[in-house]
């Protein structure tokens, strides 16, 4: 999780570039004790991470060719975002749009029916 001035910076450098930076998410503290009680991260998006690095290591996708959290205009100007696009690195074109829900499959599995697909 960045602090605040970590996140201020992100957002200068990569959102002038198009990039989108997610929401800051304050750390929460029990109003007793004081124990931190988030785990520092979005499970979600750690697990949207770990998915796409399993993807990659399984021969799926470029390393380069993978991106979080892009939105998907859609005829009413409603914007629809994937967790997790592939993109074909010599084309620049979306190739792959994931949902991740790791309640339901986990990324093993993912792997598994992507390759079935391909095939």
């Amino acid at each position: 999780m960045l602090t605040k001035r970590g996140h201020d910076e992100a957002k200068k450098l990569l959102e002038s570039k198009g990039i989108r930076v997610s929401v800051l998410r304050e750390a929460k503290y029990h109003p007793i004790t004081g124990e931190l009680l988030d785990t520092g991260y979005d499970d979600h998006a750690a697990a949207v991470t770990s998915t796409a690095a399993e993807l990659h290591r399984a021969g799926i996708g470029h390393r380069l060719g993978f991106q979080t959290g892009i939105g998907h205009r859609l005829g009413n100007s409603y914007v629809q975002r994937a967790d997790l696009v592939m993109r074909a690195p010599a084309a620049g074109v979306p190739v792959l749009l994931l949902e991740i829900d790791r309640r339901t499959e986990d990324a093993h599995d993912l792997v598994h029916k992507l390759r079935r697909y391909w095939e």
